[in-house]
């Protein structure tokens, strides 16, 4: 989901790196660390055009990872404005706003003119990032995607019928699936800190534990908030 609650421990985490993670991690940085992983699967080489659907915490991360890894060119797109100027604000080339922009029209424009594999015209973005979690917004990414390109699949898709698979055969899309982290998360834990600034940015409200309450009320009602920090006194 795009927004959620950042606690000490992630789920899925053993006590003892909980505690590793607790001591060397600043509270800004308490909160999923899963866009590596999209990066690592999507393997974004320096050259490659990326565009990633979704400003919330997590499409915004990994556009913050796609850039520290020398990434030249991320698009982020959204429909909420100040999401995009977030996006900008991260460190984004250039964002869509998908409400009031063509996106394909405006990828041709920004990565040049490709074809699918029946040479019918589409933009030539080389990597596309699901981090929305629509079907719409995933049948946005299949009909722009050329030949060659590949689709990376962060969010989480509630209704899989809805998908354009012949889209996906018409460009031979392969889906490239990211769920979570195995190991990263102690890769790269010394960037986290050493680039601090860039993904506090993503955090949109820090409660104190004594009114967990209202952080769980902020995460679950939507447009309330982006990334939920519960805080605690030392």
């Amino acid at each position: 989901m795009n927004s959620g609650i950042g606690l000490p421990m992630e789920s899925g985490t053993t006590a003892s790196a909980a505690s590793a993670m607790a001591l060397i991690m600043p509270e800004s940085l308490m909160m999923p660390v899963k866009t590596p992983t999209a990066r690592n699967r999507s393997r974004a080489d320096p050259e490659d055009r990326v565009v990633v659907f979704g400003a919330g915490p997590i499409g915004l991360g990994a556009a913050i990872w796609l850039k520290l890894r020398g990434v030249e060119h991320v698009v982020v797109a959204d429909v909420i404005p100040s999401r995009l100027e977030k996006a900008l604000a991260v460190g984004a080339d250039v964002v869509i706003n998908s409400a009031e922009e063509d996106v394909n029209a405006r990828l041709t424009e920004l990565h040049g003119q490709a074809a699918n594999a029946l040479g019918q015209p589409r933009p030539g973005t080389d990597i596309f990032i699901d981090a929305a979690g629509a079907a719409a917004v995933f049948n946005t990414a299949v009909g722009a995607a050329k030949w060659g390109a590949k689709l990376v699949m962060v969010a989480v898709q509630k209704k899989g019928s809805d998908i354009d698979l012949g889209g996906m055969f018409r460009s031979e899309l392969p889906l490239i699936a990211s769920q979570g982290y195995a190991k990263e998360i102690f890769e790269v834990t010394p960037e986290l800190v050493e680039h601090q600034d860039h993904f506090a940015e993503l955090i949109s409200h820090r409660v104190p534990s004594s009114e967990i309450d209202r952080a769980f009320e902020l995460a679950l009602t939507p447009g309330a908030a982006e990334k939920v920090v519960v805080t605690y006194d030392a």
